[in-house]
C-alpha cells in the first residue's frame, strides 16, 4: 500500500515513509525541523484513560527516538465508549500542548 504513494522531490522532507523511521522530518529552516507523526492502534487495556496514556507515550517516544522535543500533540479517538476526561490521558511531562482533538464514537455492537 505505501508503495503506491507518490515520492516525495521536496529537498524540504527530510525523512518520509520509505525509511520506515519512527516519524516523519520537516526541514523548516537551515536551523529548524518538524518531526511529526501519528498512531492507531486498538485498545489494549478496558480504562479509557489509561489507553489515552499508553496512546499518548507512545506517539511522544516517536519524536524523542526521532531526536525531537514534543511542542503540541493531536488526538484521534475511535471507541466505543463516551470519553469524559479524554485531555487528562495527556502525560503531564512531555509539556507538550494539546492543539486538537477528534473522536469518531462507533456504534456498540450490541444494539445493531
Amino acid at each position: 500500500m505505501l508503495g503506491d504513494l507518490p515520492v516525495s522531490t521536496d529537498d524540504r522532507v527530510l525523512v518520509d515513509y520509505r525509511t520506515a523511521d519512527d516519524a516523519g522530518v520537516f526541514r523548516i529552516d537551515a536551523e529548524r525541523a518538524l518531526v511529526q507523526t501519528v498512531d492507531f492502534f486498538t485498545p489494549i487495556v478496558d480504562d479509557p484513560i489509561a489507553y489515552g496514556r499508553i496512546a499518548a507515550a507512545n506517539a511522544l517516544s516517536d519524536v524523542y527516538a526521532m531526536g525531537g522535543r514534543p511542542l503540541t500533540a493531536l488526538a484521534s479517538v475511535g471507541t466505543r465508549f463516551r470519553i469524559e476526561r479524554s485531555s487528562s490521558a495527556m502525560p503531564s511531562p512531555a509539556r507538550c500542548i494539546p492543539a486538537a482533538s477528534g473522536r469518531m464514537r462507533e456504534p456498540d455492537p450490541a444494539t445493531r
